[in-house]
């Protein structure tokens, strides 16, 4: 696979919250598999079909140790799927990093 044949056919990213705001009593991995679930309905792509999931986050504490196997398997992606968490506390690096983290991945066909 070369890598000018990987192309985004849908992509969705969480709101920000607020410290103390409306999003205080979601954790990141509910919102994370909100963001999945929308990802996937926009292309009507069922979850079990995913063989790979790459979840930006920029705050890890408290979301256990992989929070994008979490936030997957409550996308209903099934268990047995690689799922990564990439996690950078700078503003929009998270998602920059999940799409070169998938690019390379594909390019060197994991997935």
């Amino acid at each position: 696979m070369d890598l000018k044949d990987i192309v985004v056919i849908s992509a969705c990213r969480s709101p920000m919250g607020l410290f103390g705001g409306s999003l205080k009593d979601m954790t990141a991995v509910d919102v994370g598999s909100q963001v999945i679930r929308t990802t996937l309905g926009k292309i009507d792509l069922k979850p079990d079909m995913v063989d790979m999931t790459v979840f930006g986050n920029c705050r890890q504490a408290g979301n256990g140790v992989n929070p994008a196997r979490t936030a997957a398997e409550l996308a209903g992606i099934p268990t047995d799927r690689f799922a990564q968490t990439v996690n950078n506390a700078a503003f929009s690096v998270p998602g920059r990093e999940s799409f070169y983290t998938s690019t390379i991945a594909l390019s060197l066909v994991e997935s």
